[in-house]
């Protein structure tokens, strides 16, 4: 048993795949619930004293509370679709394997592909991981600041708290719990979560760069064989989709009648759009199925190269046996010329799913895109511009 065990895990290197160096990483994803929620529930039982002292206007802003707990809900479900998606990750790496015809050499010794599917696994857990979730939570905490005014905020709560206060340490675990503890925490797993995403994009990225892809032109699945790795990049897209709409309805929020969503809130909303949803989803979806689909369209002209070829023999060997006479060998041939024919003639795939579930796939993206448009004028004007002179600095 032992024994077969251990071949079994030289022949894949992903039959123990665990994509988190941290095991509170893993807990938090597999028991989502709990940090997407519990910062909400822990802040509301704080409050309850502020609330039964008739106070809250002191330190509770009561109509944020719609906007805050629409966060967890969202994450949830990004974290649901997300979760579906990782568990599919050893068994599409595997199917891979059977795709490609041979390692390129690009001026230096071709990799296999376990060595390929190792340093997937090493790429995942690389120390870099940390210095980009640092520099995310900071990323978010500056926009707290700059946009949200969370120091004058909290600052004015913190003053207005005396020692004489008897609320004082729910006001303090309040502020402490709404404005640090559950930013991070969001922070955090949307860190984890865009840095496996953004690996595997990159490594999915490489694929056809560092192996030539088998493409069967009349595979039944109408994607040249490559359906299952189509669906697949289809699945690590809509958690980011799902982001992607919920910032851009917030966005919208603020523009429309009727929504009681702050500009702040709008416009950091739009800022998450821009600056992270938006690079996620080119990095971790556009940018690999694109090169899947060149390494495809090259895959279709040499099928019809070769197509071309064949066609033009056979119709050499027609001529010939027309010159000779042989008109029953001629009509024969001709048949079999037809079937050619017909057999390269039909479409050649050329995006590893159904194009026009591309189209489907990202019409609800217009929520983003209006988002961006109706709050382009006042980013440019107010927060964006300040993010931006800070970034670039005008001497």
């Amino acid at each position: 048993m032992i024994t077969k065990k251990i071949a079994k895990d030289t022949d894949n290197p992903l039959q123990d795949f665990d994509p988190y160096p941290l095991r509170i990483e893993k807990k938090a994803m597999e028991k989502w619930y709990i940090p997407a929620f519990l910062p909400f529930i822990i802040a509301k039982l704080i409050a309850i004293p502020i609330y039964l002292a008739n106070e809250p206007e002191s330190i509770l802003h009561i109509g944020e509370d719609v906007i805050y707990l629409s966060v967890p809900i969202a994450l949830s479900f990004v974290v649901l679709l997300y979760n579906a998606w990782i568990k599919q990750i050893p068994d599409v790496f595997l199917k891979i394997k059977g795709r490609f015809i041979k390692p390129r050499a690009q001026g230096k010794m071709p990799k296999n592909y376990d060595q390929f599917l190792r340093e997937y696994l090493a790429g995942l857990r690389s120390p870099a991981r940390y210095v980009v979730t640092l520099v995310f939570i900071a990323s978010v905490f500056y926009v707290l600041v700059n946009m949200f005014a969370i120091p004058n905020r909290v600052s004015s709560n913190i003053k207005s708290i005396t020692l004489q206060d008897s609320l004082a340490l729910f006001k303090f675990a309040y502020i402490a719990v709404f404005y640090i503890i559950s930013p991070v925490i969001w922070a955090y797993l949307a860190a984890v979560g865009a840095w496996i995403m953004s690996v595997t994009g990159w490594y999915v990225w490489k694929l056809p760069r560092e192996f030539e892809i088998k493409v069967e032109a009349r595979h039944p699945d109408k994607c040249g064989g490559l359906g299952f790795l189509g669906a697949f990049c289809l699945s690590f897209a809509f958690p980011i989709l799902i982001s992607t709409v919920f910032l851009g309805i917030m966005g919208l929020a603020g523009e429309v009648a009727g929504f009681r969503v702050s500009s702040a809130i709008s416009d950091g909303a739009v800022l998450a759009l821009i600056f992270f949803a938006m690079p996620l989803l080119y990095f971790a979806f556009f940018a690999p199925v694109w090169g899947i689909h060149n390494e495809m369209v090259v895959r279709g002209k040499e099928f019809l190269e070769t197509g071309a070829k064949y066609i033009k023999q056979l119709e050499k060997k027609v001529d010939e046996s027309i010159e000779k006479g042989n008109f029953s060998g001629a009509k024969d041939l001709s048949s079999e010329l037809d079937s050619l024919v017909s057999y390269y003639s039909g479409p050649i795939p050329a995006w590893p799913f159904d194009k026009n579930i591309i189209f489907k796939f990202l019409s609800p993206q217009i929520f983003p895109v209006l988002g961006i448009v109706f709050k382009l004028d006042t980013l440019t004007q107010g927060n964006l511009k300040v993010f931006l002179d800070y970034l670039f600095p005008v001497k």
